[in-house]
């Protein structure tokens, strides 16, 4: 038996697997499971400073940390990251090796910041507005406050330009863990 609702075929005997029931909880649980929880801890996250040198020593870094979006931070201050640098567009040209990143003019992501108390849910629709994959979180709190979960929510703004304080950096890639369960490869 089946019927038509919303243009898709429903089957009255379809029954969820013990998989789909997993990862439909999980889902749910999105909802009460702050952006903490899974983030990675600021000071394990691999980044460059934007007056570092592009060299064979450095790309040699960049790929074996085997992420494809990396943090750059200005100067030595690893708390004030300007914006996040696709790897793809380091790797794609060969005229960069000898000037900084800064020098090399490479277009960074400006970064998405985001409150401690943001939950996964609200992150992955964040993820889905601002259409990024990778986001900073920021200590600050505010639904205590009664505000917005979202504390910045904006692209075009520095850490440096935002006073905020940061704890950790979340990813898609991170959400997509808490929901199946189980790591993936970046």
């Amino acid at each position: 038996r089946s019927h038509h609702e919303g243009g898709h075929a429903i089957h009255a005997d379809a029954e969820l697997t013990v998989e789909e029931i997993k990862v439909i909880n999980s889902t749910i649980d999105l909802r009460d499971t702050p952006v903490t929880k899974e983030m990675e801890r600021i000071e394990k996250v691999f980044m460059i400073s934007n007056i570092a040198t592009i060299d064979q020593d450095m790309i040699k870094r960049i790929i074996k940390s085997g992420f494809s979006k990396i943090p750059v931070y200005k100067n030595h201050d690893k708390n004030n990251i300007i914006g996040i640098l696709k790897v793809k567009s380091l790797l794609a040209h060969d005229k960069v090796r000898g000037s900084t990143v800064e020098e090399a003019q490479i277009r960074l992501i400006a970064p998405v910041i985001v409150s401690a108390d943001t939950s996964m849910l609200e992150m992955l629709m964040l993820f889905q507005e601002k259409k990024t994959s990778i986001a900073l979180v920021s200590e600050e709190r505010v639904k205590d406050k009664g505000g917005n979960a979202i504390f910045y929510s904006r692209r075009n703004m520095t850490v440096e330009e935002s006073g905020a304080h940061l704890v950790g950096i979340i990813s898609l890639k991170d959400i997509f863990e808490e929901i199946l369960e189980s790591k993936m490869v970046d």
